[in-house]
């Protein structure tokens, strides 16, 4: 999750790569590059701490990398790789650092549906490059926990993206624009009466009784 101790936080802020990549960040496809491009440097960091890495394992690392590298956005590449040289091996600061791009540029650009969506694809596209790069791995359980690791990253993102900002939004449109059908007209009931979607499920109807 990307709630990391303040002092964390702040060790990473003081830096100053994360703001200004934050600043440069132009479209989804730059935030894809970003994903792309911390979730190597966390597998190769990881990697080079193990002195006895199996070549299997290399060769799965070789192809995540491979798979990725077409990714590549010039304005972006500086400041990426110095917010890639602070970061250790804690997957919370890859997830709070990833977030807080995202954040940034949905308060720039604007939240809405279809950017959210955009977004969302954007990162499971490069979760299933990741995901591609490892799929035909066997044994070294021990080993190929990095890469468990890195998909759960992305994952985790995607899940907090959608529970802090998407599914609020989504809530707000069920306010404004009504409920799909009757399976979900109670939930606009409860949020227009109370602010909270029902935690039962129940049709209109049984709320009628």
């Amino acid at each position: 999750m990307p709630y990391i101790k303040d002092a964390d936080r702040q060790k990473i802020l003081q830096h100053g790569a994360l703001l200004q990549i934050c600043e440069k960040v132009e479209t989804e496809t730059d935030l894809g590059f970003i994903a792309a491009r911390l979730t190597r440097s966390f597998i190769q960091k990881v990697l080079t701490l193990d002195v006895n890495v199996h070549e299997n394992v290399r060769a799965v690392e070789g192809k995540i990398i491979e798979r990725t590298s077409y990714r590549c956005v010039f304005y972006l590449n500086s400041d990426v790789e110095n917010l890639c040289a602070l970061l250790g091996v804690t997957v919370g600061e890859y997830n709070y650092c990833i977030t807080v791009i995202l954040h940034w540029y949905l308060r720039t650009k604007g939240v809405s549906y279809a950017r959210i969506n955009r977004i969302i694809g954007v990162l499971d596209r490069v979760k299933f490059e990741v995901e591609s790069g490892i799929a035909t791995m066997r044994g070294f359980p021990d080993q190929l926990a990095v890469f468990d690791d890195a998909v759960g990253i992305l994952g985790c993102v995607m899940l907090e993206l959608y529970r802090m900002i998407a599914s609020p939004y989504e809530n707000l449109k069920v306010i404004e624009n009504g409920a799909v059908s009757v399976l979900d007209a109670a939930h606009e009931l409860d949020l227009k009466t109370t602010g909270h979607l029902c935690q039962i499920w129940r049709t209109t109807n049984e709320l009628k009784k």
